[in-house]
């Protein structure tokens, strides 16, 4: 009898060892998806549904946004500023980002995007207010 269990502790440990083992694997496969990468570098034109249209310009991790819209869409604030741009994530399927417009001017909003990946020289987001976002790739950096 005691033997038996000996066995079956054995077995189960070794089971619990291959899974621990797998899980590690594949927790390592998918923070490799998610790595952070500068995939995005370049100046890119931003048009949104209402009308309002920007300037990204991105090398790195950091970068410039220039509101370019029509001056009663554009904040008075933050009109013709090159506002300092973070980015927080930067991966094949996301780019996500802040631009820190209080850094500019008091009445300048800070405001972030997240922005999904239709193919490399175009992606797409949806503002909190459900205005939609399409930036298009000028020009690539390297």
């Amino acid at each position: 009898m005691l033997k038996k269990i000996l066995i079956w502790v054995a077995l189960c440990g070794i089971c619990l060892s291959a899974a621990s083992i797998h899980a590690a694997d594949m927790d390592d496969d998918d923070e490799h998806v998610n790595d952070d990468i500068p995939a995005f570098e370049g100046s890119w034109n931003v048009k949104f549904s209402n009308q309002r249209t920007a300037r990204f310009d991105l090398q790195g991790w950091d970068g410039t946004w220039q509101e370019t819209g029509p001056r009663k869409i554009v904040p008075p604030a933050c009109r013709s500023k090159k506002i300092p741009v973070t980015v927080q994530h930067s991966h094949a399927a996301v780019l996500e980002f802040s631009v820190w417009g209080s850094s500019v001017a008091k009445d300048c909003p800070d405001v972030s995007y997240k922005f999904k990946v239709v193919h490399e020289n175009k992606l797409v987001a949806v503002t909190k207010d459900g205005v939609s976002v399409t930036m298009t790739r000028i020009t690539k950096h390297r």
